[in-house]
């Protein structure tokens, strides 16, 4: 798993522990993962070096490929950051299915979609208008390619907004919860958009 630290990273290592897998966490040189007990094995990586993953973990059944930088605010439209992203996903992923994996599973998101008015599902047009959406949209589709190749399957879940235990303090949900706690008015917009929120634990 990478990305083992990140929010949906540690979700998904404890509810795979709780079914049984063995999981390799890999994590950032400086990064901290909190639940490395659940883990058969940490192994500190930056992702420029995903290139080796195939290297290094020869007999891996999955791949759960959730790392990613720059993934709120103003870094969405860098797009030296999110194409780096891009890359060093996409090498991860070769280097794995080099070495004999056929199961892939990315995170996708809603910003693959870009703006849209209507009901989304799995069959919509990808539009996205933000270089973070680009570049996730594009490594979709070359992982996609990559695994046909390879007679692998991929598996993206594209995620809108998951909350729960553990999520980014001034995210909507958990912002909103700790002022309302402290009785303190709430800062919203206009509430016009139409938007699923989903439980970490049920993601």
């Amino acid at each position: 798993v990478t990305g083992a630290s990140s929010f949906i990273g540690k979700a998904f290592i404890e509810c795979a522990a709780k079914q049984g897998h063995e999981c390799i966490a890999i994590v950032r040189k400086r990064g901290t993962i909190g639940i490395s007990r659940l883990c058969t094995l940490v192994q500190r990586m930056e992702m420029a070096e995903y290139a080796d993953l195939g290297r290094n973990f020869p007999d891996i059944d999955c791949l759960v490929c959730l790392a990613w930088d720059g993934t709120r605010g103003s870094a969405r439209m860098d797009a030296e950051r999110q194409r780096k992203n891009y890359e060093w996903s996409l090498s991860g992923i070769k280097s794995m299915l080099h070495a004999g994996c056929r199961l892939i599973v990315t995170a996708g998101s809603q910003a693959e979609y870009g703006s849209y008015n209507g009901i989304i599902t799995e069959n919509t047009k990808l539009c996205p208008n933000t270089e973070y959406g680009k570049y996730k949209a594009m490594l979709y589709s070359d992982a996609a390619y990559a695994c046909e190749q390879s007679g692998a399957v991929l598996i993206e879940p594209r995620y809108f907004s998951l909350y729960g235990p553990g999520d980014f303090k001034k995210s909507l949900i958990m912002d909103t919860v700790k002022r309302m706690l402290k009785n303190e008015p709430c800062e919203l917009t206009q509430c016009i958009q139409m938007w699923d929120f989903l439980h970490i634990s049920v993601a």
